[in-house]
């Protein structure tokens, strides 16, 4: 709930002295600015509004999470004000079967898509393609062949089974999906794209 409550008090576009209609570049700039202003270290007895500077970027300097900021900032009037009475902000009416108290701010949670469960909440992401050379005997290319792969590189070294299909030419690019490097935060793997040179007879 800390995320929550802070997100509803905390006015990062104030903090960082641009308007909520600023672009990307202008958010880094000024965050710089006062980050060079207010750094303890340039400015001692600055530490929190130097945190307070770090924590208002690291909102508004990722897409995503401004996304988010943006559409909590602008559902929160609408929510009664979290940590403050619960369903209490909307006056106890308006809400038909039971006045205010039919709503319950934990509903959110589906809202916000598991939003408030905090900055550290990581992506997934796919895999790198991984790109390998196979050098096949031409009665091979003709008639297929399977046959095995030594990768090799950081995060790639393991062996991998490749089916060649009948009739492959010099020069034919093979994607294996799925085979290149594993995904981070259980994202997709990969594909590995094999270059095949064909032997001559």
């Amino acid at each position: 709930m800390t995320a929550q409550r802070e997100w509803f008090e905390k006015d990062y576009y104030k903090v960082l002295g641009v308007g909520d209609s600023a672009t990307d570049k202008e958010i880094t700039r000024a965050y710089r600015k006062l980050a060079k202003e207010f750094h303890p270290d340039a400015n001692p007895g600055s530490e929190e509004r130097f945190k307070e500077i770090s924590a208002a970027y690291d909102v508004l300097g990722d897409a995503p999470k401004r996304k988010e900021y943006d559409e909590v900032r602008r559902l929160g009037p609408a929510a009664g004000g979290f940590g403050s009475g619960g369903a209490g902000g909307f006056g106890g009416q308006g809400f038909p079967g039971g006045g205010g108290q039919s709503f319950n701010t934990g509903d959110l949670g589906d809202l916000f898509g598991g939003l408030f469960g905090g900055p550290r909440r990581q992506r997934q992401q796919r895999g790198g393609d991984i790109e390998a050379q196979l050098k096949i005997a031409f009665r091979d290319a003709v008639m297929g062949q399977t046959t095995s792969i030594q990768l090799s590189g950081n995060g790639a070294p393991r062996t991998v089974n490749v089916r060649i299909p009948a009739g492959v030419v010099d020069k034919q690019r093979i994607r294996l999906k799925g085979k290149g490097f594993p995904g981070a935060n259980g994202g997709p793997a990969g594909d590995l794209y094999i270059d095949v040179n064909v032997l001559p007879d």
